[in-house]
């Protein structure tokens, strides 16, 4: 089955706002069974919703909207439909009934006069919002299936994981709401030249078993072999064979997950498998670490908590780490992160003391540390530091403490493993 996403918005093309709708609707649809043939942004004007839509509507079994539903002037979807359908906007006593339900739910009361959400086009169903307001809407016709949403990503996401998967398992039946079976290896530390240079038949090789994407990554890169959907039976002898062939490859000590979790909540996974707990002091990163790991739900068994010491003087108070080491070593050195570990390690009692110390400028390197290096260090639990861990990387300031986090993510991940 074949879907076209449609997202409507002047908010997504003049940056102001970041798009995470498609991202989440592509995963959505896969797990479905539906192949996503192209997503599109269009501004909040009739022309382009409408040129945007004829193309979805003719190559498409699924077509979905985002955007445009609300109460504002700029909410010209409904409109939009209407004149694609040759239908007219006309009161729907269920969109009446599901908007007033909304507003109770947030206990406010619903004024028609200040808004349209009962009025839709002809020919359309109104469905719940069951995170919002203006209700959502479905049109079937010629055997294809129109989905319309708010923006607001949590009110699609609600919708969509709440009642579209009901909805496309009545209207395509034949689906089946099979998943799109795929292999997914991922590497760190390598880029993409040096991969299928040192592996040039790599691409080949994976064309033996689907359809290859190669995605880089933050730190590496993700190989995905998306399975015919013929062969989606075979998935676990497949995944068997390319293991195979990748474990006795040059590409195998790059590998770090056969799968596609991310990589924060396979880090708290494999801690617990060992049942162990981990604490962070960071500096550079200013909390960016503790924030991918919290973002996981459920992270609590694992993670024991983070000290972010900035200035130097909150690694002495609140990490104890001797002014004298500062003074000699400076904030940025092997010296500063082992006692910043141990530090953490001591005030948490954690299994394992993490610390990241860094220079993430753009201003605040020099010819001897340059804007990009970083140290890391970890204490365990018999009171040892292991080696310190120095690195250097480039970018601005933003990527490079993504890349900073990233690098500590796996350092943690090595530490488990040994420990």
């Amino acid at each position: 089955m074949k879907t076209s996403i449609i997202i409507i918005g002047n908010e997504i093309l003049n940056g102001r706002t970041r798009d995470a709708n498609g991202h989440y609707l592509s995963k959505w649809l896969k797990e479905n069974g539906f192949q996503n043939l192209q997503m599109v942004v269009v501004p909040d004007h009739h022309e382009a919703v409408q040129e945007a839509l004829t193309s979805a509507w003719n190559k498409s079994d699924l077509v979905i909207t985002t955007g445009g539903l609300g109460p504002t002037l700029d909410d010209m979807t409904k409109d939009i439909l209407a004149n694609f359908f040759n239908a007219k906007i006309k009161e729907c006593e269920n969109a009446r009934k599901l908007t007033t339900q909304h507003y109770q739910r947030i206990k406010r009361t619903w004024d028609p006069e200040l808004n349209h959400y009962h009025m839709i086009p002809e020919g359309f169903e109104a469905i719940e919002n069951p995170a919002g307001l203006a209700p959502g809407l479905l049109k079937s016709k010629d055997n294809k299936l129109l989905l319309c949403a708010p923006g607001v990503p949590r009110e699609l996401q609600a919708m969509a994981g709440q009642l579209w998967t009901k909805i496309l398992k009545k209207y395509f039946p034949q689906n089946n709401s099979q998943r799109i079976e795929s292999i997914t290896l991922r590497t760190k530390g390598i880029h993409e030249e040096k991969m299928f240079s040192m592996m040039p038949e790599l691409w080949d090789e994976m064309k033996k078993y689907g359809s290859p994407s190669s995605l880089p990554q933050i730190m590496g890169i993700d190989l995905v072999i998306t399975i015919d959907s013929d062969k989606n039976q075979h998935k676990e002898q497949y995944l068997e064979q390319f293991k195979a062939y990748i474990d006795k490859s040059l590409l195998a000590p790059y590998v770090w997950q056969w799968g596609d979790e991310p990589l924060p909540s396979y880090v708290l996974k494999k801690a617990r498998e060992k049942s162990l707990t981990i604490g962070l002091a960071e500096s550079c990163t200013g909390g960016l670490l503790g924030k991918q790991i919290t973002d996981v739900p459920g992270c609590s068994d694992v993670f024991i908590g983070s000290v972010v010491s900035y200035h130097n003087n909150a690694k002495i108070s609140l990490l104890g780490v001797p002014s004298e080491t500062l003074e000699h070593y400076g904030a940025v050195s092997s010296e500063t992160a082992q006692a910043m570990a141990k530090g953490v390690f001591n005030i948490l009692h954690c299994n394992l003391g993490f610390s990241i110390t860094g220079i993430a400028g753009p201003g605040g390197g020099t010819e001897e540390k340059p804007v990009g290096t970083v140290h890391m260090a970890v204490a365990t639990k018999n009171g040892t530091i292991e080696k310190p861990f120095k690195f250097q990387f480039y970018g601005e300031r933003t990527l490079l403490r993504s890349r900073f986090a990233h690098q500590a993510l796996f350092l943690i991940l090595e530490a488990i493993e040994e420990y």
